[in-house]
């Protein structure tokens, strides 16, 4: 597991994110922290309204300046604090040092504006470079992710393309001024599995030529046990369980965890899948003690729903939010 320090290349510490509602300030995000090292994949895993894309955000500096605050915590990219810096500052580091693929390519690219006029935006703002260099740049960066007939496509608009070729064109936007960082926001959502199998190779590809550090969101337990390195469970704001990709699919530590996992069909196919009863709660109607003891039938009434757990180290490298991490045998995959 790659620690504070020099060695790391993104470093998330105490993050607290909170969002103005009629009723006040509602903690959406609480006291997330997680490392990423260089070359490597990190998974942010859960169901959505868990804080996975708020925690990108805030990265990115991309939280609504007049309807969000970061009330706590640091973001440290290769050793810089990023949290307090100006929005020139930050424009200076989206996009060049830290780059996005967002959920959704038809939304995020401008239909007013040809792929190539995109993505030869950014080596303009970046890097200086002339119109016909960036031209030729976006030329080979389709080409680079897949686009056929790139010098042709570069003139297209973002209507002729298929949405994994969208998703396509996202990736090269991103990838243009090779980031240290690149985030995925579940970047093969509506995608289909042949589709977003090539995506996710593409990713892996590129990331070992780039030797990018890659922070992946997703709620897709497939995907993260495809891509990741290591991952980071969020429950309801807050980080449940971190650990290795593979201690947490076959030895989870967190009643929610192994309820994720349940939600995997077996290979035969025949068994039924259990699932996660209710809902995740709102920032607003959080319960007391452990936030997922309502849906946990480990819980025990007079302490899962009186004390709150901390991110205890249950083992070397595994941490769990849950007070009876060390007393349960979960289930992983089988």
């Amino acid at each position: 597991m790659t620690g504070a320090g020099t060695d790391a290349l993104l470093e998330v510490e105490g993050l607290a994110v909170e969002f103005a509602t009629a009723q006040g300030w509602a903690r959406v995000v609480d006291d997330v922290s997680f490392t990423i090292g260089h070359g490597e994949t990190l998974g942010l895993l859960g169901e959505s309204g868990c804080g996975k894309s708020v925690t990108s955000l805030a990265v990115m500096g991309l939280l609504p300046p007049r309807s969000s605050r970061i009330a706590a915590g640091s973001i440290r990219l290769a050793g810089r604090e990023l949290r307090g810096l100006s929005e020139s500052q930050l424009s200076d580091v989206r996009g060049n040092l830290v780059s996005m693929i967002f959920q959704e390519p038809m939304t995020s690219l401008d239909p007013a504006f040809r792929v190539g006029e995109q993505i030869s935006s950014v080596l303009r703002r970046h890097r200086g470079t002339s119109r016909s260099g960036a031209r030729e740049r976006a030329v080979e960066l389709l080409d680079l992710v897949g686009i056929p007939d790139a010098a042709q496509r570069v003139d297209d608009y973002p209507h002729t393309f298929s949405g994994g070729m969208r998703q396509r064109v996202m990736i090269a936007i991103a990838l243009a001024c090779e980031p240290d960082l690149l985030i995925a926001d579940e970047p093969t959502t509506a995608l289909d599995v042949t589709v977003q199998k090539q995506i996710l190779e593409l990713l892996a590809d590129l990331q070992d030529r780039l030797g990018m550090g890659v922070l992946f969101v997703t709620h897709d337990m497939g995907v993260i046990s495809q891509i990741s390195d290591r991952v980071v469970v969020m429950y309801a704001g807050q980080v449940v369980e971190q650990a290795s990709t593979e201690e947490v699919f076959w030895h989870p530590q967190h009643p929610y965890t192994e309820g994720l996992l349940a939600c995997l069909p077996a290979e035969h196919g025949r068994e039924r899948l259990r699932g996660i009863p209710g809902l995740v709660p709102g920032p607003l109607d959080l319960p007391g003690g452990c936030r997922f003891h309502p849906r946990c039938h480990h819980a025990r009434a007079g302490l899962c729903d009186v004390t709150p757990p901390g991110l205890d180290e249950v083992h070397s490298g595994h941490r769990a939010r849950c007070l009876l991490a060390r007393d349960l045998e979960l289930r992983g995959i089988s």
